[in-house]
């Protein structure tokens, strides 16, 4: 019998159910997906604009019909509120109460704006990227200034990492009918930047081995001629004791040599990459041990977006037919896939362990039996505490 695909696809919501066309998100830039609640579809409505929040949570829409100069907007993450972008203005919105909670306008034309925290937004504009807090009557924080290599770009995404010390702005410049990419890493606190070729970027917390202590990692996607690259390194100083993680490059193949990456998701909790082309191929990559795990197109569509779905870990993703997709993890099916179409065993058994699932029982029986007879008493023991729990090995020397 064929291996099963390590995954799950399913169809998670039709946009057309919603009274949204094709062509109304045809160029991509009309949808924004801030996270796995809310999808907000911008539609034109005479000479105004409309915008179209779904919340996936209750399967409701909610209209709201802009009466400013608005031509864009950014949907809080958390709550029903949105930030209206037009010209040099940015306008705080509370969807539920009908309401204008905070107003403000700047000196220079607002590039981008994003929700980086249920009350604070991220506004850049051509020269400069700012904070700008809603608690209270706060003013713009100045962050830093934007390299003039980004010039004509334009920018697409802009992150905090975890501690809120390192920020990135990724940007893409269309030319010779591909999308070129430049990610600006910025240390915050000592106003330090550099720029890295890349479409897409990503911070994630990672713990390895026996660190007490995870480790902030950047991801850089980037795309050289016909091939795809994902670079993983540390970034700041690791803490004392903790072994330095090593940089890593990971290169993959791509179907279409015009294709480039457009999604990129991690999720900390599993320790993976989410990654997903312009064309819909899925890259799923293991950060620990550098592997790509599974590929796959999703979709004859061009995707969009994607977020992490919390409930899952896995992602949720929109194309531009309007199609809302939730992809996860088959845990009936990894370890099977990676033992039997990767075979590897040694990672198998690693994600087995670290994700305490079946598939890989007869791997550590084997090693078990192969240290136990060898006298290794020790290293047996260990490995008979380190299986999951649903390997025979817990069953029958751990109880």
């Amino acid at each position: 019998m064929a291996q099963r695909a390590p995954i799950q696809i399913k169809v998670h919501s039709q946009l057309q159910n919603y009274d949204i066309s094709e062509a109304d998100i045809a160029d991509g830039t009309a949808l924004s997906f801030p996270s796995d609640k809310f999808i907000c579809i911008r539609k034109k409505m005479g000479s105004k604009w409309r915008f179209v929040i779904l919340d996936l949570m209750s399967s409701s829409k909610k209209i709201l019909d802009c009466t400013s100069s608005a031509v864009s907007a950014s949907m809080n993450p958390h709550t029903g509120v949105i930030a209206m972008k037009g010209g040099k203005s940015l306008q705080v919105f509370d969807i539920d109460m009908r309401v204008s909670v905070q107003a403000i306008t700047l000196k220079s034309h607002i590039s981008y704006c994003k929700w980086i925290s249920i009350n604070k937004i991220v506004i850049i504009t051509d020269e400069s990227v700012y904070h700008w807090s809603l608690e209270g009557r706060s003013k713009l924080t100045l962050k830093f200034k934007l390299t003039p290599i980004l010039k004509n770009y334009q920018i697409t995404n802009y992150q905090l990492d975890s501690q809120e010390k390192w920020a990135l702005v990724n940007a893409i410049q269309a030319q010779n009918h591909k999308f070129l990419g430049m990610t600006l890493l910025c240390n915050i606190r000592k106003n330090n930047c550099r720029c890295i070729k890349g479409q897409l970027a990503s911070f994630a917390s990672i713990k390895f081995g026996n660190n007490l202590e995870p480790s902030n990692l950047l991801i850089v996607a980037s795309c050289l001629q016909t091939r795809g690259k994902l670079l993983i390194e540390e970034i700041g100083d690791p803490c004392d004791g903790k072994e330095p993680f090593k940089t890593i490059e990971l290169y993959f193949q791509y179907v279409d040599p015009n294709d480039y990456p457009k999604c990129l998701q991690i999720s900390e909790k599993h320790g993976l990459i989410y990654l997903i082309t312009q064309h819909s191929y899925l890259h799923i990559c293991d950060i620990q041990s550098a592997t790509c795990i599974y590929i796959s197109k999703l979709t004859d569509a061009n995707m969009i977006a994607a977020v992490l779905d919390s409930s899952t870990q896995g992602i949720l993703t929109s194309d531009n037919y309007g199609q809302v997709l939730s992809v996860s993890l088959d845990t009936n099916e990894v370890i099977p896939y990676i033992v039997n179409k990767l075979q590897n065993p040694t990672l198998a058994k690693k994600l087995a362990f670290r994700w305490n699932l079946s598939g890989a029982e007869e791997l550590f029986v084997e090693e078990f039996t192969r240290l136990f007879h060898s006298g290794e008493y020790l290293e047996a023991a260990k490995m008979a505490v380190s299986a999951p729990k649903l390997s025979p090995l817990w069953n029958h020397y751990c109880t």
